[in-house]
């Protein structure tokens, strides 16, 4: 209340000033006040040609704002995805940010015409921000959750929407606020210069043209009003369809994001998305096979990790990879999953295969809870399968916890839990114990017996004891530290 009665109280001191100011020039051509600007505007709102300029400009400026949101962000995401678009955009965008506005609206009246020009004006003012801002926020994501996805196989759909869309919304965001004013004051600009018909700039215009300064400050203040409203609503629709990635507002199974659950299922790359995970999936081999890994080699730089190493993982049995820091166990894993190749020999036998890991980092999506980030890995998993399964190893009160704000050790329960309840023919587990208490760990053995199913197991941990309680064979790693 305080807050809104001294924002009252400024909006008043400036109305005195500027009344006071008109009432010194007093000269009504060259300075209107507000008592004078309000009885112009009302003397125009009553007229039939005052909505439908209103109307007319709303409609042009709007939809070039956003066909350029639109083609900014498909810009961004192609240009991410093929560096040589990236590279022939960027001479373009340069030049058409650098043009002094002035310039290319004379240009585009040329090429669009008067009633073209407005839209056209502000889409080349909005996209190369938007782009520009898409594409930093693209770059910004994650290289270790976009390798989760793939290892997870992740549809198109799931990656845009739990991986790319939290690191993106913030630079889009701030680059609408910045684009929704500048979308309007040079769609304006461009009618004043076109003198577009039923238009807000040809009200101004003319206003200039017979001296109505009265109905220049209307006019002016209905550009105002309008671009607060159309930006206030546009943010806030933005933020609505984004308000589970706000703090303490986390997504979660039961609680569906509005814009994927409302707006996006209808859509036809959403069946496109579910066809590719379907395709994934169908491409996982029918027969688990034995996996041999034949004089593999595998170096960073001048360090070898893995020289010559040759093994063969038999279908449906558990190993424990062991041996000191630095010898290769999470090369040995990475090299399994095909995140990376070896420098030489072959991994043979896990074409096709489903694999499920539990990474050396516990690789969440922060805004969901336990439940959610189970399920994002399992396209029909339900969200009481998910919760069964972390039920038996996270306590009630934090299966609904989003992931940014668990402990350490919650953390790797739900990614043990995401990796156990994927359909896969081989689990490979980095540390799953790391950071438990001697409780937790208990729990998570007996977990991980369960939920095995005749899967193969491979399994990095520098305790003995783990290797004998799964019942796993030791393999030693030797290399250069």
């Amino acid at each position: 209340m305080k807050k809104k009665i001294r924002q009252t109280a400024i909006l008043a001191f400036w109305l005195l000033l500027w009344q006071l100011l008109a009432l010194a020039i007093h000269n009504k051509i060259l300075f209107t006040g507000p008592l004078d600007t309000g009885r112009a505007l009302l003397a125009q709102a009553v007229t039939a040609e005052f909505w439908l300029s209103i109307g007319n400009s709303f409609l042009k400026i709007t939809l070039g704002f956003l066909l350029a949101f639109l083609t900014g962000i498909l810009l961004a995401a192609a240009a991410c995805r093929f560096r040589w678009l990236y590279e022939l955009l960027e001479p373009l965008l340069g030049l058409v940010q650098s043009l002094p506005a002035a310039s290319f609206v004379i240009l585009a009246l040329l090429w669009s015409g008067s009633d073209g020009l407005p839209l056209l004006i502000s889409f080349l003012v909005v996209c190369p921000i938007i782009y520009r801002n898409v594409t930093a926020g693209i770059r910004q994501t994650e290289a270790s959750m976009i390798e989760m996805a793939k290892v997870f196989r992740l549809s198109p759909w799931k990656r845009f929407w739990y991986l790319y869309r939290p690191a993106v919304f913030p630079g889009l965001r701030a680059g609408c606020r910045a684009c929704l004013g500048m979308s309007w004051k040079s769609g304006v600009a461009a009618e004043v210069i076109g003198i577009t018909g039923h238009s807000i700039g040809e009200k101004l215009y003319l206003a200039k043209i017979y001296l109505r300064t009265a109905d220049l400050f209307a006019w002016s203040f209905v550009i105002v009003l309008l671009s607060r409203l159309f930006e206030r609503g546009f943010l806030w629709l933005l933020d609505r369809m984004h308000a589970d990635l706000e703090p303490g507002n986390p997504g979660s199974a039961s609680k569906v994001p509005f814009l994927e659950n409302r707006l996006f299922q209808a859509l036809p790359f959403k069946k496109v998305s579910r066809a590719f995970c379907h395709a994934s999936r169908h491409k996982l081999s029918p027969q688990p096979r034995d996996i041999r890994i034949v004089h593999v080699a595998k170096a960073y730089g001048e360090k070898k990790v893995l020289k010559d190493f040759s093994f063969c993982l038999k279908q449906g049995n558990t190993y424990c990879l062991m041996g000191r820091s630095g010898v290769g166990k999470t090369t040995l894993l990475r090299l399994l999953m095909g995140v990376e190749q070896p420098d030489a020999g072959d991994i043979v036998g896990t074409d096709g295969l489903g694999i499920a890991v539990v990474f050396q980092e516990d690789r969440l999506v922060s805004f969901l809870d336990g439940v959610g980030n189970v399920r994002i890995a399992e396209e029909h998993a339900k969200g009481a399968e998910a919760e069964a399964l972390l039920n038996e190893l996270l306590e009630n009160q934090e299966l609904y916890c989003a992931a940014g704000s668990m402990s350490g050790g919650m953390k790797r329960r739900t990614a043990l839990a995401r990796a156990l309840a994927f359909p896969s023919d081989i689990l490979l587990l980095d540390e799953p114990f790391s950071g438990l208490d001697e409780d937790a760990k208990k729990r998570a053995l007996a977990v991980i017996k369960a939920w095995q199913k005749g899967r193969t197991l491979v399994l990095v941990t520098h305790d003995k004891e783990d290797a004998k309680k799964l019942g796993a064979e030791i393999v030693w790693l030797e290399g250069e530290v």
